[in-house]
């Protein structure tokens, strides 16, 4: 449940691609319940879940779609029914494109200047690799060069395409977005680029703050702008209100 809250908290394709996943994996072991039995173990979010490298936890994540309280067969087919339902609204609902975040994402980057000054930098940061997929088809839908970073990718060289180094490159260069997971998270130096979104966050302070030191860093030349997106109805947005409210207690 923690996983599809923090899926759902980031946008409606990375919920739909998980649900999709989990109803794929429930009829293989509809098929075969046996072998799952035999490999299935108990499986669970570890107590540093937040604190692990992007590809381990993308590991975890893709375990735990996986995962189901009972093998019965009538128990799986109507999950399996119930699944495609949601998958089905899912689908609908990006049919009509009314998912807020994504409407303030284009807002936002329309109000400062971007699409009329082709040399802007702009950072977006997502904690799923589905997000990031997303965003990137349509930051190209609307125009805009991009390039993109994450855990599945090598470290490399700067003349290794699909490298993360190629793509820091790309971007220094050529590209004017960066769509990045935590695998961007730390050991980039991006002081060129000044303007940054988190389109969802994490839930570790910490890393929050890795995020801003890509660019907010010795030899910036411009004042940050920095912005953090999230719905106030979610568990995340519960989560940023109880950092802001540390951040508060910090200060006095």
């Amino acid at each position: 449940m923690a996983m599809l809250q923090r899926r759902f908290a980031s946008s409606i394709y990375a919920v739909r691609r998980s649900l999709e996943r989990m109803r794929d994996k429930r009829q293989k072991i509809l098929d075969d319940p046996v072998a799952y039995r035999e490999e299935q173990m108990a499986k669970r979010l570890p107590e540093d879940f937040d604190e692990l490298p992007d590809n381990e936890r993308q590991k975890i994540m893709d375990e735990l779609e996986g995962v189901v309280a009972s093998v019965d067969p009538f128990a799986l087919t109507e999950e399996i029914q119930q699944l495609g339902r949601l998958i089905n609204q899912a689908m609908a609902l990006e049919k009509r494109e009314v998912e807020s975040k994504l409407i303030r994402l284009k807002e936002e980057i329309i109000k400062q200047g971007i699409f009329r000054d082709p040399k802007m930098k702009l950072l977006i940061f997502t904690e799923h690799k589905d997000t990031l997929d997303y965003l990137f088809g349509k930051i190209q839908e609307w125009g805009l060069t991009a390039t993109k970073i994450h855990g599945s990718m090598k470290i490399g060289d700067r003349d290794t395409p699909g490298s993360r180094i190629y793509a820091e490159r790309e971007f220094r260069e050529t590209c004017q977005v960066l769509v990045a997971t935590e695998a961007a998270g730390e050991g980039i130096n991006l002081q060129f680029c000044w303007f940054m979104i988190n389109y969802d966050i994490p839930w570790n302070p910490v890393r929050l703050e890795q995020r801003m030191g890509r660019i907010h860093r010795y030899g910036q030349e411009n004042d940050c702008l920095i912005f953090n997106f999230v719905a106030i109805n979610t568990r995340e947005g519960r989560v940023l209100a109880y950092l802001l409210d540390r951040l508060k207690e910090i200060r006095k």
